[in-house]
């Protein structure tokens, strides 16, 4: 019995892209050696199918998170995949890139961003992967100011320096303070001269729902723990 050619080469390809976890459509060209335009009407077919999804941030093909592992654990993909057509939809609005970000331990890390949607080099976000400050970003500021106070307790211990200058917690505590009122985190726009010395003339994070903060980032405690962390990278 034949088999039906043009399904196998569409199962090819969600197989590449379930494989690879993340491929280019230069990747799957070689892999599969099927012309360009005709893995990208396929990819497209997928993605309308729910199999895959396409990242904003480079460009490449996911496979779809289904929804039992999606039960078994909140994965970077699943969030990314979730949020990535509400980034696009926001560009829209919003002539200014976005990212979306996860907090860490003592960071946060970038799993999804709109910054190639726009032609700005003074404000190129990403790429996915890219670790921002808690304490010198502005969404590090979003996410701290935004999260429950046990949470912005423990981070903020998390990352207190051995011997942390006088008054920079209450600095910290007073830049997070200023954040919850203006809705909006900013970043430092210029080195501080103290630790936790806050700029006022900076990019800014919105402050979207304080009870659900997880769509903003993260990173250091001051600029003694940042040099710590570079020497262990």
């Amino acid at each position: 019995m034949k088999t039906v050619r043009a399904l196998e080469r569409g199962l090819d390809v969600l197989l590449q892209v379930q494989a690879r976890r993340a491929a280019s459509l230069h990747e799957m060209h070689v892999a599969l050696g099927l012309p360009k335009a005709t893995l990208l009407r396929m990819l497209q077919t997928l993605g309308q199918k729910g199999l895959i999804w396409q990242r904003l941030a480079d460009g490449a093909y996911l496979p779809h998170v289904d929804a039992r592992a999606r039960s078994q654990a909140l994965t970077l993909e699943h969030v990314a995949e979730v949020a990535s057509p509400w980034l696009k939809a926001l560009s829209t609005r919003v002539s200014w890139p976005s990212v979306l970000a996860m907090p860490r331990l003592d960071h946060m890390e970038i799993v999804e961003t709109n910054s190639p949607l726009f032609r700005l080099d003074s404000a190129t976000l990403g790429p996915v992967g890219v670790k921002l400050s808690y304490i010198h970003t502005a969404t590090g500021r979003a996410y701290l100011a935004a999260c429950r106070e046990d949470e912005r307790d423990a981070i903020i211990a998390r990352l207190r320096p051995r011997h942390p200058q006088e008054g920079s917690e209450a600095d910290l505590r007073a830049i997070l303070a200023e954040t919850r009122a203006g809705l909006c985190g900013a970043r430092t726009a210029a080195p501080l001269a103290r630790p936790l010395q806050t700029a006022r003339a900076a990019r800014r994070a919105p402050l979207h729902g304080r009870a659900d903060p997880a769509r903003w980032c993260a990173g250091r405690f001051d600029q003694h723990h940042l040099a710590g962390q570079a020497r262990h990278r």
